[in-house]
């Protein structure tokens, strides 16, 4: 596979398993379900030292990291509801003179359950980019004036399938889990700040650093979960149109990246090759090898039932 590296990430669980013939869909479930349990132990043997070291603390502790959860969903609701309304703000509604967009999404939505109205939107400014925004009051897609002159209708299609894809159950169980991720690891590190500097004479500098690199699993697995996302929306892209629509899409949206942007984009573009664990996004090469290995499953699946 092009993407494979050095570093094994929690997502290349899922590529190996596929190899091995693992359906894609149950690959990458193994591989989320491996990036929490990883989560759960790191958490679980932080928790564990400190309460050791100091058991007088056990109720006190969990009644903190309620109300610090509790603080975190007032706050990421509040982003809930405000975000989608501030995104879209910034972009306008489609014209009549565009109809045809207009009929892609409809083709969409009439193979996609589960999902009521969404609303179409373009921007005229920025290279080729597709996203989307959502509450349960209102869900848009976002695409960029050149994607649509771009890109052909297939792979309009795959682009719109994907960016449903993020509207679906199990991609808002995936983006909570990475909430849930981010929030305990950061009372993780607290924690571990804490338990560092007592065992180091209250070397308060030093107990930092270390805590920090306690962090580090958190950022890696909530990225990780972040990537997973991404192969999902992108099941959902390949139900509604192809794999060969999506990778097409992919490689001209690369190419576009690579031609237009400057000397420090592109070294950031090559660092972040490098260190695959910094990508909110999986590799191009890393999506089309799960879209075309899910594509011919539901090809099988097809046929068994005809």
């Amino acid at each position: 596979m092009m993407g494979a590296c050095e570093m094994l990430l929690l997502e290349d669980i899922a590529y190996r398993l596929m190899k091995k013939g693992w359906s894609a869909l149950r690959a990458v479930k193994i591989a989320f379900i491996t990036s929490i349990l990883l989560h759960v132990a790191v958490t679980l043997a932080i928790w564990a030292s400190f309460i050791l070291m100091y058991p007088v603390f056990l109720v006190p502790l969990l009644h903190i990291l309620i109300l610090f959860i509790i603080m975190c969903l007032i706050i990421t609701l509040g982003l809930y509801i405000m975000l989608p309304s501030v995104v879209l703000f910034l972009a306008r509604s489609l014209s009549v003179a565009e109809p045809g967009l207009f009929n892609i999404l409809n083709s969409v939505m009439e193979k996609v359950r589960g999902i009521r109205r969404v609303h179409l939107l373009i921007r005229d400014k920025g290279g080729l980019n597709a996203y989307s925004v959502g509450n349960v009051f209102k869900r848009a897609i976002i695409l960029s004036k050149s994607t649509c002159t771009i890109l052909s209708e297939e792979e309009l299609k795959a682009v719109m399938g994907h960016e449903i894809g993020h509207f679906l159950k199990l991609d808002r169980v995936l983006l909570f889990t990475q909430f849930l991720v981010i929030c305990t690891g950061v009372f993780n590190t607290a924690l571990a700040a804490l338990l560092i500097a007592s065992l180091l004479y209250l070397n308060i500098t030093l107990a930092i650093v270390m805590s920090i690199i306690v962090f580090v699993p958190a950022v890696i697995i909530d990225l990780s979960l972040s990537r997973l996302r991404e192969h999902y929306a992108d099941m959902c892209a390949v139900k509604v149109s192809s794999s060969e629509a999506l990778a097409s899409a992919l490689r001209k949206m690369e190419m576009a990246r690579r031609s237009g942007g400057g000397k420090n984009k592109l070294l950031v573009s090559l660092l972040l090759l490098i260190l695959r664990a910094l990508r909110t996004h999986p590799l191009s090469s890393d999506r089309i090898y799960v879209a075309k290995h899910y594509h011919q499953e539901l090809l099988y699946e097809n046929a068994q039932i005809a």
